[in-house]
Parts: structure tokens; C-alpha cells; sequence
């Protein structure tokens, strides 16, 4: 039931034919009179947009944005709460898309916020659409292409300040006019802002810095009007200082410049924000000539190369993560954001210590092998304790409140579409994870590691990582993959730091060989002591990984990468307590076989103690070769003397000669491992990358 009205009708103007002011008052009296009543009458009326009438009756035009401005226009006549503009985008976006594709929805913004868009180059709404708004009522923008979506509500009041910087634009096609300074007794600035705005030209025009205040005054004008512009300001400035100055000073001009504006409620007058912007640029080769405060609190303007504007904006919208859900913070947060994927027994130990950290460290997502639980504000200590309880009862990830079925890999990119600052990984899995820790260096994740294999694997991929952690300049730490909570990796690292060069390491790092051996010596046999270490959590899942020298060779492996030793694990020479006639049996199987086996260790043990010496399991390395295999040693060495699950490393060094320098301690159990990578979360800003 639609009846149309002509717009001439209801729309008030001032006069003149083109880019007519609206006359807001007559329209209010006008449109209510002419549309309420249908409206009272269940019509649907239907007024074209663009057009009014002057108050001598003749037809007028509002110009750029007419149409947008009819709607508005009779909002605030009506007192609409809301008023739709139908577009062929989803919304205000963060940047425009074709030079920012990852641009995203603004959801909300002010209506100043808005306006300082349009004028720094959004087309999608013209500030004087907005100018006419009731502070009652919000203009949401919504798409053609996809109406049951919401769009952006652009509404008046205070900005939502947990979003400091919303979006990035460029206004193109400009020159900069630089007036110098003389000593003039009234301000330079005023003189040339009185040309300026003087000229009749409509020109875009904001206040500019190149130096220091009182050098000179900068001002931005739409590139076809510059030669009339500078005419003006020249003219203006020699009359100013024949008055006042023997000189007049220099009038410059430079052309085909881009104004960047940055829009937000936290970017007026921020030094941090104009520190980030700086720094972005600089970091892309994008000079900037000049840079002002917008109108108001809510924007800045930089001046850049037409020729830089993309990269500009590309690089400004990285740099305050506008691409991301809560991104276009200022500031760091003060804590890491913790993504642990893994909960066997070190995950699950990693957990529990994490809740006596405090809000250092937040863990914002839990990966198992059937699901996963995220949160970019962080788990509740309820949904931590849940984890816990599910995973030590034997309970699955996914069938949590609020979990979803999935993989790490989903874990990671669900939480890298937020802003998490301080971000890191944590693999406390024992599974090939290459791929996703490449994945996650390369979007920005430091990295914690107490899994081995992606170290220990073949030598191009263990490569591979380390040029993404280092190209994209991520922290990466793995202390705990060799000798659990002891500074094995980062004595290692302070030697070659220092100037020193590590020739060899030598040592036992199986704490649950050292512990089977220590039972041999106490008079356990060996199948008693090997089911003992597996009760006690301290082998892996299978223990013919730890007694076939596989899990010790890797440590040694990772050790000799590190001394600069290129080969492969099968290149490491590696002595297997496993007899072959066990590697396939079952686990079961395995443990109650292995009694046939305990008359040979009996003996053995009584062979080595008759010479003064016990058993041990040890490795040596160096850069050109790692072996790893059984040894007798003198039971009054330092090396004999180890006891429990007690590990030794012995690092000869150019300066550590006939002294070589020794670290021994706990070196296996859940417990010590995770502290060793909680050891390693706590020391991540010092931004160590791996070597």
C-alpha cells in the first residue's frame, strides 16, 4: 500500500540549483504534514531522494551524497530511531578492499568517526548526511548482496575506546603547499588559512607538520586547484611581510601526494598512536612528508607518495591488526596468550602449574587429539579445571561445554582471526607438528616446545622451521626437549653468545635410563625396574621408545644441530636395549617378555661392579658425529654418581678445556618437564630465536 510524494514537497533547500544546504527546520514542518498522516493511515510513502525545493519554489539538487542525505533528512524530521541505506557493500569496512583485502566489517562506529572517513576518502556516505542526524538516531548501512546481514550501525554518543584505532583511508590526488616562516608578527599559518579559505575553491584542507612548529605551516589541496591555491597564498603572504618583514617568505608546492587518515576514538592527539603509524611506514619503505590532527579526537592525517598509498595502507592496517576481532589496540597487552596443544601427562602437569603463574600468562585455547576449547579472553578457571578433570579421568576435549571436534591447525587459525598480543604456542605433543608450528611462526606465534620431533626430524624441515622463526623474528624456546627443567639448550647459547665454541657434550640425558640402571644397582631386575619407570610416568607411552636409545638419539640429535652437526637421525649412532625379537610385539606383551631378558642384565651389573664400575646409558657429540649407547664408568665419577632420574651434561668448550663445566639434576617426570616449559614461557621476552 506505497503512494509516492514528491520531494519538492518535503524537502526544504536553500536556493540555488546545485549542491543546495537543506533547510532542516521547514522540512521538519513540512514532512510531518505530508507524511505522517499517511502514515497514520497504514500507507507506505515513497519519496525520491536528491531532489527539494528552494523557498521561491524552484527545484534543487543536494549534490554528492543527495540521496543519502533525503533519508537522513527525514529521520531527524519524523524522529526515527533508525535510518537503513541500502548499498552494494556489506558496510563501513576497516580499509577499502581492493587495496586491503583482508579489510573487515566495522560492526559499529560514532557518527564523527564516520564523518572523518568520508572526509579522508570513504565515498560510502558523505559527511553531511550524517550532520543532520538526531543523537537519537543511528544509521546502520546494509548490502543488496547479502540482506539478513546487519551491516554497520553508525550511531551518535561516547566511542566504544576498547577499539582505539577502527579503520584506515586515503584521499588521493593532492599538493601540499609549505608556507616558511620569517618572523612575521601575525602567524604565517593565519595568513595562508585566509587565502585558503577565501579561495571559493571547495578545497579538502587540514593543518600540517614537516618539522618544527614554527618552521613552516603545511596544508593539503585537492591537486587541480594547487596552482590557484598557491597564487592566493603567495599573494597574501608578500602583502603580509611588506607590512611586517624585509623578506617574504618561501612558498613551495609539492604534487601528487596521498592523505592516509587513521580513524578512531583513541587517535587525536595520541602519541603512541602516531608512534605505531611512524613505525609501520618507516618498516615499509614509506616516507612521510608531513602529518596533522584530524578534526576533532577521532582521526590523524599522514602525507605520503600517491605512488606508497596502498602499501601504506596495507602496512597501517597490519600494523594495528585491523584484519583481526579486537584489533586496532594501542598498547600491548601485559600478558601472553597461551595456546597449548597437547594434555598427556606434561600438558596436563604444564596446566595445573599455569594457575599459580596470576595473570602473566592466559590460556586462551587446549588442544587434544579430538577437539579443542578457545577463548580469546582466556579460559575461566572453571573451564581449566574441566580440562583437568576430563583429560586425567580419560575424558575427550570435544565432549566439553563449548569444545568443538577438530585439530590444532583449526585451534590456531580460529584464534589467530583475533588481536592476541604476546601470542605463543605451546607443543607439548609427541607427534611430527612441523607444519603447524611453521604455520603459526609465520602468522606471528612464538613458539614453546617440549616435543622433540620436529627438532629431531630430517634436517630440510627442522631448516624449514628455523628460517620461519627467524624470517618473521619469533621467539622460540625448547629447553625442555633435552634435558626437561635443567638449563641444558640455554648453556649451550650463552657459551656461543659469548664468543666460546662448544667442542663436545657428553652426559646421560634419560632420566628414565638413569633410573632403570639406578634400580639394576639397588638389586631390582631389569623387567621390574623398567615397569616400575612406566607405573611412575616417567617413560613414554611405549617404553622401548626410552630403551631403544630412540628418545635419548633425539635429544643428541637436537644437541649436535645445535654445535652445527648436519645429518640425520639415522646418522646418529644409536645402541638399542630392545631385543629384536620384541619391537613388535604389543606393549603388554613387551613388558611381560622382557623377564627372560633380566639374567643377562643381573649379570652384566656383577661384571661391572667386580671392575669398581656401574652402568649408564650416555651420548657423545660433536659437529661431525652423535652417538648415544651403553657404558661402563667408574662408579666414583661424576657420571656414576647420578641417582633417581637425576641427568648429567658435560659441555668441553674452548675456554671449559681440562675443566669442562657440568649441569646435573632431575631430568624426567611430568612435573620437571613442564616446569621446563613454563621456564621457557617466563623468558620468552627476551626474544631468543633459534639459532
Amino acid at each position: 500500500n506505497a503512494e509516492f510524494i514528491d520531494a519538492t514537497e518535503v524537502i526544504a533547500t536553500t536556493a540555488g540549483p546545485l549542491d543546495a544546504a537543506p533547510d532542516v527546520e521547514r522540512t521538519r514542518e513540512l514532512a510531518r504534514r505530508a507524511i505522517l498522516r499517511r502514515v497514520a493511515r497504514g500507507v507506505m510513502p515513497v519519496v525520491p531522494g536528491f531532489i527539494g525545493s528552494s523557498t521561491n519554489g524552484s527545484t534543487t539538487t543536494l549534490g554528492r551524497g543527495g540521496s543519502d542525505l533525503t533519508a537522513t533528512l527525514l529521520a531527524a524530521a519524523l524522529g526515527s530511531r533508525e535510518v537503513q541505506l541500502w548499498k552494494d557493500v556489506p558496510g563501513l569496512l576497516s580499509a577499502d578492499p581492493r587495496v586491503v583485502p583482508d579489510a573487515r566489517l566495522l560492526k559499529r562506529i560514532s557518527v564523527d568517526e564516520a564523518a572523518a572517513l568520508s572526509r579522508h576518502g570513504s565515498r560510502l556516505i558523505h559527511p553531511k548526511a550524517l550532520a543532520v542526524l538526531d543523537r537519537a538516531t543511528r544509521v546502520r548501512v546494509r548490502s543488496f548482496g547479502n540482506p539478513l546481514h546487519d551491516g554497520t550501525v553508525i550511531a551518535a554518543g561516547r566511542p566504544n575506546t576498547g577499539q582505539p584505532v577502527k579503520a584506515i583511508t586515503s584521499l588521493q590526488g593532492l599538493s601540499m603547499i609549505t608556507v616558511g616562516h620569517t618572523g612575521l608578527q601575525e602567524s604565517v599559518w593565519a595568513v595562508a588559512y585566509r587565502a585558503v579559505s577565501s579561495s571559493g575553491n571547495g578545497l579538502w584542507f587540514v593543518p600540517l607538520s614537516a618539522g618544527a612548529a614554527d618552521a613552516s605551516a603545511c596544508m593539503l589541496v585537492r591537486g587541480a586547484d594547487a596552482a590557484c591555491v598557491v597564487s592566493r597564498v603567495r599573494r597574501a603572504v608578500n602583502a603580509q611581510s611588506r607590512k611586517e618583514a624585509p623578506n617574504a617568505p618561501a612558498v613551495e608546492v609539492r604534487s601528487g601526494l596521498a592523505a592516509i587518515g587513521i580513524v578512531g576514538p583513541g587517535v587525536g592527539g595520541s602519541g603512541t598512536a602516531s608512534a605505531m603509524a611512524l613505525r609501520a611506514l618507516e618498516d615499509a619503505a614509506v616516507e612521510v612528508y608531513a602529518s596533522g590532527a584530524g578534526h576533532g579526537q577521532n582521526s590523524m592525517t599522514l602525507v605520503v607518495d600517491g605512488a606508497k598509498a596502498a602499501v601504506a595502507q596495507r602496512a597501517l592496517h597490519g600494523a594495528f591488526q585491523l584484519h583481526l576481532s579486537g584489533g586496532g589496540r594501542l598498547a600491548q597487552a601485559n600478558y601472553r596468550a597461551v595456546l597449548l596443544v597437547g594434555t598427556g601427562t606434561i600438558g596436563r602437569a604444564l596446566l595445573a602449574q599455569l594457575a599459580s603463574v596470576g595473570d602473566r600468562l592466559r590460556i586462551c585455547g587446549v588442544v587434544d587429539t579430538s577437539g579443542y576449547l578457545c577463548s580469546a579472553e582466556g579460559l575461566t578457571r572453571k573451564q581449566a579445571a574441566a580440562v583437568l578433570s576430563a583429560k586425567s579421568s580419560g575424558g575427550c576435549l570435544r565432549n566439553l561445554p563449548d569444545a568443538r571436534a577438530g585439530g590444532a591447525a583449526d585451534a590456531l587459525r580460529e584464534l589467530s582471526n583475533h588481536a592476541l598480543s604476546r601470542k605463543v604456542l605451546i607443543d607439548a605433543t609427541a607427534a611430527e607438528t612441523g607444519h603447524l608450528l611453521r604455520e603459526a611462526a609465520a602468522g606471528g606465534w612464538d613458539l614453546v616446545l617440549a616435543n622433540k620431533l620436529p627438532l629431531a626430524g630430517g634436517q630440510q624441515a627442522a631448516d624449514e622451521l628455523r628460517a620461519v622463526v627467524r624470517g618473521n623474528r619469533r621467539a622460540f624456546r625448547f629447553e625442555a626437549t633435552v634435558g626437561a627443567g635443567l638449563p641444558v639448550i640455554q648453556t649451550v647459547r650463552k657459551l656461543q653468545h659469548s664468543g666460546d665454541t662448544v667442542r663436545r657434550i657428553e652426559g646421560c640425558p634419560s632420566g628414565t635410563l638413569g633410573f632403570v640402571f639406578g634400580e639394576l644397582e639397588r638389586g631390582s631386575s631389569f623387567s621390574a625396574a623398567v615397569r616400575l619407570a612406566s607405573e611412575r610416568g616417567l617413560t613414554e607411552p611405549d617404553p622401548r621408545v626410552d630403551l631403544s636409545g630412540l628418545d635419548v638419539a633425539r635429544k643428541a640429535l637436537i644437541l649436535g644441530r645445535l654445535l652445527g652437526f648436519r645429518g640425520e637421525l639415522q646418522d646418529v649412532a644409536v645402541e638399542s636395549l630392545v631385543p629384536e625379537r620384541l619391537l613388535t610385539a604389543s606393549i603388554t606383551d613387551f613388558l611381560h617378555s622382557l623377564r627372560q631378558e633380566d639374567a643377562a642384565w643381573a649379570a652384566r651389573v656383577r661384571r661391572a661392579r667386580a671392575r669398581g664400575r656401574v652402568l649408564r646409558y650416555r651420548i657423545r657429540v660433536t659437529h661431525r658425529k652423535v652417538a648415544a649407547g651403553l657404558a661402563e664408568v667408574d662408579a666414583s665419577d661424576s657420571l656414576g654418581r647420578l641417582s633417581g632420574t637425576d641427568n648429567q651434561f658435560t659441555f668441553t668448550s674452548a675456554r671449559y678445556g681440562s675443566n669442562p663445566l657440568v649441569i646435573t639434576g632431575p631430568g624426567a617426570g611430568a612435573e620437571v618437564t613442564a616446569a621446563g616449559v613454563l621456564g621457557d614461557l617466563l623468558e620468552l621476552d627476551s626474544m631468543e630465536t633459534w639459532p
